[in-house]
């Protein structure tokens, strides 16, 4: 079991670093929209039709359903939905992997910690309270 759980745990490791760096290339895209580089350049030319060929599949689908209207707002659409995803997907998949890898393991309810008194005041000790 342990195996599957840290399967999940390194899935959702990889996805939540590949929505952070698509939430940066959104970023950069943004950026370099409003600056308008020279296109003469060519390594600026290479990096603005990488952007493109990134982000533009994306923001394409989000214009069909949201049209622009003065500004673009599908760059920020598209960050929201990548914020979403890292707290509900990725979220999720590190708690089903805790899950999983708690199967077995006996469930203890109801525990409190409280002070030990025959040793020192500083020693913690786990306690089950039935009632």
């Amino acid at each position: 079991m342990f195996i599957f759980e840290n399967f999940l745990h390194a899935i959702a490791e990889i996805l939540r670093i590949l929505l952070d760096l698509y939430g940066w290339i959104i970023l950069f895209y943004v950026i370099v929209s409003w600056l308008k580089p020279s296109p003469h350049n060519e390594i600026i030319r290479s990096i603005i039709h990488f952007l493109h060929l990134v982000t533009e599949p994306v923001l394409t689908r989000i214009r069909r359903i949201i049209p622009p209207m003065g500004l673009d707002f599908s760059p920020f659409i598209v960050y929201l939905m990548i914020i979403f995803l890292q707290i509900f997907l990725v979220t999720s998949l590190h708690k089903l992997a805790d899950n999983i890898g708690n199967l077995g393991k006996p469930k203890i309810e109801n525990s409190t910690y409280s002070i030990h008194h025959e040793s020192s005041p500083n020693e913690y000790k786990q306690t089950n309270d039935l009632f």
